[in-house]
C-alpha cells in the first residue's frame, strides 16, 4: 500500500510549501535572504577558523580575541547557518555604527528617538553585534547598549557578539553590568590565531 505524501508547511509562517524541496515559504525566504545580505560580503566569502554553536540553553555566543583570529568570520557563518536552520531573519550591525545611530538621536533634527533605536534592536529575532567596545563611548550610549543587551538576554533572543577585548577589559570600558550580562547569558569563546580556547 502506497503512503500519500504528507503536506509540508513553512516552519516560519505555517503556509503550505510549493514543494517538499523548499525549506521555507518563498515570502519568508525572501526576508531571511535579505537579512543574510546585511552580513558584510568579505566575511561571508571566507571560511571560519572554527565552527561554534548556541549551547547550554544560553541565548548569546560571545566571541573574543585579537585582530585576525577569525571572530567576525565565525560570527558570520553562525549567523547565516542559524538563519537558514531556524527561519529567524538575521541582522548584522557593527557596534560603532550602532553608537553613531544612538549619538545621532541627540540632534533635535533627528527623525528617530533613542527609544525607537532601542526597541528596534532589542526585538530583532536574530542579531550579531560586531566589534563591541572598539571605541570609547559616552555613559549615555553605554546605558542604551546595556538596555539592548540585557533585554535580549532576559527574553532569550539569539545574539552573537564579537570583541577584541577580554571580559575584564569590556568591564573596564563599558561597565560591569554589560560584562556581567555577556558572561551570564553567553557561551564565551576566546579565539586565537593558533587554537580555540573554550
Amino acid at each position: 500500500m502506497l503512503m500519500s505524501a504528507q503536506p509540508c508547511n513553512c516552519p516560519k509562517c505555517g503556509q503550505p510549501l510549493p514543494n517538499d524541496k523548499k525549506a521555507f515559504h518563498p515570502a519568508c525566504w525572501a526576508k531571511i535572504k535579505e537579512g543574510i545580505g546585511t552580513i558584510p560580503p568579505f566575511y561571508r566569502n571566507l571560511r571560519p577558523l572554527t565552527c561554534v554553536n548556541f549551547t547550554d540553553g544560553k541565548p548569546f555566543v560571545v566571541l573574543l580575541g585579537g585582530s585576525g583570529t577569525g571572530k567576525s568570520v565565525t560570527a558570520a557563518e553562525l549567523l547565516e547557518r542559524t538563519a537558514r536552520k531556524t527561519g529567524k531573519v538575521p541582522v548584522w550591525i557593527n557596534c560603532a555604527e550602532l553608537m553613531l545611530e544612538i549619538r545621532a538621536t541627540f540632534d533635535q533634527r533627528s527623525k528617530e528617538t533613542e527609544a525607537e533605536i532601542v526597541k528596534r534592536h532589542y526585538k530583532l529575532p536574530l542579531l550579531c553585534l560586531d566589534d563591541l567596545a572598539a571605541e570609547k563611548v559616552s555613559d549615555f550610549s553605554v546605558s542604551t547598549l546595556y538596555i539592548i543587551i540585557n533585554h535580549r538576554g532576559e527574553y532569550n533572543l539569539p545574539t552573537i557578539i564579537t570583541s577584541n577585548l577580554t571580559l575584564p577589559q569590556i568591564s573596564e570600558q563599558l561597565g560591569e553590568r554589560i560584562a556581567d550580562r555577556l558572561a551570564r547569558y553567553g557561551n564565551v569563546i576566546t579565539l586565537s590565531k593558533n587554537n580555540v580556547i573554550p
